[in-house]
């Protein structure tokens, strides 16, 4: 069954751990999820799975935007709608929380998370150059609530 939790104490080593697993040497640290629990301004969602951790991801809200920071998946789920899910849940926060617009980068490369944004409505708004440690560039995405 899959459930939906906030980013906790209890959780946050695990996310830790998927993050590291799909990010590698960009993945955030420990203590920098740990940093973000319980911030107001910051809205993040765990997917478990039979109480296994299988994706998380997070937006910091400004003013009225959504600046979606990370959202990973574990390699064996991935393209089972999961990452379909948090978007989802981003979505829905936004009516709660006053979010006009959602705003991400995602690597150039990564044609798979480009085109889950594209069909979420997202569009393609620029390039930035170098960006990610490796020096490659990135795509930049909005959506308009």
């Amino acid at each position: 069954m899959l459930t939906y939790s906030s980013l906790n104490d209890e959780n946050v080593h695990l996310v830790a751990t998927l993050e590291r697993d799909c990010f590698g040497k960009d993945a955030w640290s420990e203590n920098l999820l740990r940093g973000e629990i319980g911030q107001e301004d910051k809205h993040y969602v765990v997917l478990k799975e039979d109480d296994e951790v299988i994706g998380y991801g997070g937006f910091c809200k400004i003013l009225d935007e959504g600046d979606i920071m990370n959202i990973a998946v574990r390699t064996d789920k991935r393209r089972c709608g999961y990452a379909s899910k948090i978007l989802d849940w981003f979505f829905e926060q936004a009516d709660l929380v006053g979010i006009k617009s959602f705003t991400l980068e995602v690597r150039v490369s990564n044609l798979a998370a480009r085109n889950l944004y594209e069909k979420k409505g997202f569009s393609f708004s620029g390039i930035r150059k170098k960006y990610y440690s490796d020096g490659e560039d990135c795509c930049i995405y909005w959506k308009y609530m």
